[in-house]
C-alpha cells in the first residue's frame, strides 16, 4: 500500500511530462489527503504520450487503452478529468472527477471509497 509520500516519490522518480498526464483514482484521493493509502498509482495520459510511453518502456497493453508501467503504476488513455488540481507540483484529478469516475467504474473498491467520502462529507 502506498502513502502520499511514496506516491510523490514514485512520481518524482518517473520524471514524466506533467503536461501529458493526470493522477487519478485512489492515488488522487491519497494526494488530496482523503485516503491514507492506495494499492497503486493510476495515471491517465494523452493519446500521443500513451504511445510514446509504450515505445519508451517496451510494454504492451494488457487490455485496450491500459498498460502497466511498473508493478504498482498503470497508465490509461480512455479518460480525462474535467478539472485538474495541482498538488505538490503534480496534476491530480479533482475530487469531483474522482467521485464521478468511481461511480462509473462501480467496482467494490470504488464503492468503498465512495462510502468513505460520504462519511467525511465530500
Amino acid at each position: 500500500m502506498l502513502t502520499k509520500q511514496e506516491i510523490l516519490s514514485n512520481l518524482k522518480k518517473l520524471d514524466l511530462d506533467v503536461t501529458q498526464y493526470v493522477v487519478i483514482s485512489g492515488a488522487s484521493l491519497v494526494l488530496h489527503d482523503l485516503k491514507e493509502r492506495t494499492h497503486d498509482i493510476d495515471l491517465v495520459v494523452t493519446k500521443q504520450y500513451y504511445d510514446e510511453l509504450k515505445k519508451q518502456y517496451h510494454i504492451q497493453e494488457y487490455k485496450k487503452g491500459c498498460c502497466k508501467l511498473e508493478e504498482n503504476i498503470e497508465f490509461f488513455r480512455e479518460y480525462w478529468p474535467k478539472e485538474i488540481d495541482w498538488i505538490e507540483g503534480y496534476p491530480t484529478a479533482s475530487v469531483a472527477d474522482i467521485i464521478a469516475l468511481k461511480k462509473q467504474l462501480h467496482r467494490s473498491k470504488d464503492l468503498e471509497d465512495l462510502m468513505k467520502l460520504r462519511e467525511i462529507g465530500e
